[in-house]
């Protein structure tokens, strides 16, 4: 099984959330204060670099369902699937999940969510 953090659509209640029916839901999360969340209008994407801790949702999923991730992330292309440490906020455990990083070229002149909240852009 493999841990994926989630900060945009794929997050309970929102358009692309299916894609996760399968996996175990883990709990909020938030990752340290070394990203940079931007607006790209339908969606959001996450940069490496940056000060915003953003929020986030951590599931609990088999690693035959990557391929429809990287798929809909269209990963390699727009983003990138990287490891990075996160904070579950209930119990305040550190843990290791997947996500999906937006290349940088691609936020251009993009506006950064200072909450590192997508909901709440």
């Amino acid at each position: 099984m493999v841990d994926v953090f989630v900060y945009g659509t794929l997050r309970r209640g929102e358009t692309a959330h299916h894609l996760l029916a399968k996996g175990t839901w883990v709990g909020e999360a938030l990752t340290d204060a070394a990203f940079t969340l931007v607006d790209l209008g339908a969606w959001p994407g996450l940069l490496a670099g940056g000060r915003t801790r953003v929020v986030g949702e951590v599931f609990r999923i088999n690693p035959g369902l990557l391929p429809a991730l990287d798929a809909y992330e269209d990963c390699p292309e727009d983003y990138v699937r990287q490891t990075i440490p996160v904070t579950l906020k209930e119990s305040g455990a550190r843990i290791e999940a997947l996500t999906y990083l937006l290349r940088p070229a691609l936020a251009a002149e993009k506006s950064p969510i200072a909450s590192g909240d997508w909901r709440t852009r």
